[in-house]
Order: C-alpha cells, then sequence, then structure tokens
C-alpha cells in the first residue's frame, strides 16, 4: 500500500513540473488578458503592431477591446498613448528518434513585447510576454528510413532464424 501511494505521488510531483502549453487559437485572448489591466481608461492611443503572419488578427482583437473600452484610437501619434507591441516567435524541436519511427514535435514559443508610452515620450508599462504552444509531426518508416536501415533489419532477421534454426539443435 505505501509503495502505491508513494508512486502516485511521485507521478503527481512530476506531472506538477510540467510546461503548460496553449492552443494558437486562444493566444492573443490569453495576451488580450493578460494587459487589459495595463492600459489606463479613456486615454487616447495610437496603435503601432509590428508586421507579421498575425498582425492583422492581433489588431482587429486589440482594436475591439479598445473601442469597448471607451478608447479613441487615432493615426498619428501626436498628443496619444503609444501603444507598441512587438509579436515574434521562435520554434524549437523536440523530439525523439527511433530505430523505425520519428515522433517530433515543434516547440513554438510566441513572444509579445508590450509596451505603452505617454505623449511625452516616456515608457509607463513595458513587459515581455512569453506563451508556449505545441504541434506534433508523426513521421512513418517509409519517410524517415535512411539508407542503411534494411540491410541492419534483414542483418538482425536473418540472425535470429540462424539461432531458432540451429539453436534447438
Amino acid at each position: 500500500m505505501k509503495l502505491i501511494i508513494s508512486l502516485v505521488l511521485i507521478l503527481f510531483s512530476f506531472s506538477c513540473f510540467a510546461t503548460e502549453y496553449i492552443s494558437t487559437e486562444n493566444l492573443f485572448e490569453i495576451f488580450l488578458n493578460d494587459i487589459k489591466t495595463r492600459i489606463p481608461e479613456d486615454i487616447t492611443i495610437h496603435l503601432e503592431i509590428n508586421e507579421n503572419e498575425y498582425s492583422s488578427q492581433i489588431e482587429s482583437t486589440l482594436m475591439k477591446f479598445l473601442l469597448e473600452n471607451h478608447h479613441i484610437v487615432v493615426e498619428n501619434a501626436e498628443n496619444a498613448f503609444l501603444l507598441k507591441i512587438n509579436y515574434t516567435e521562435s520554434i524549437k524541436q523536440i523530439g525523439k528518434h527511433k530505430f523505425l519511427t520519428n515522433n517530433k514535435k515543434l516547440q513554438i514559443n510566441h513572444n509579445f513585447k508590450f509596451s505603452l508610452i505617454n505623449p511625452n515620450s516616456e515608457i509607463i508599462d513595458y513587459e515581455l510576454l512569453t506563451y508556449k504552444s505545441l504541434s506534433s509531426i508523426k513521421k512513418t518508416i517509409i519517410n524517415e528510413m535512411k539508407w542503411y536501415d534494411p540491410i541492419m533489419i534483414s542483418t538482425i532477421v536473418g540472425g535470429l532464424i540462424y539461432l531458432f534454426y540451429y539453436g534447438n539443435k
């Protein structure tokens, strides 16, 4: 009984240290929830978002939030607070190469640099927020087979046949 309880506690402790991954569909809503309280209410804002593949999605989500909270969004930066959002992503490949299969997972780090600058060019708030998402790539035997794998497989099978045939005599 003590062994079972200790095994359960060990497994639970490993799960507590696991990295939390988010889905890319909810990424911008989670980012918006993290910065909501940092933006003062009823101010004039000029948005500056770096160009990337998600910039239109970030801008539409952020504009919807700003207009719902009675902010005035302007095109020129004169006498307005500057809200800068810089989005970058970095991809790290995590995976195991086994004898016949190759399972790879891509860990995508979504980095948001959020800065709020007042009209006098003073930084009011700045933070780097990082979120992690995971995508998997599973490759079959045929896709990842090296030139020497068929030779190794046939050698192993031949050796086993030899052992079974001559080992019983």
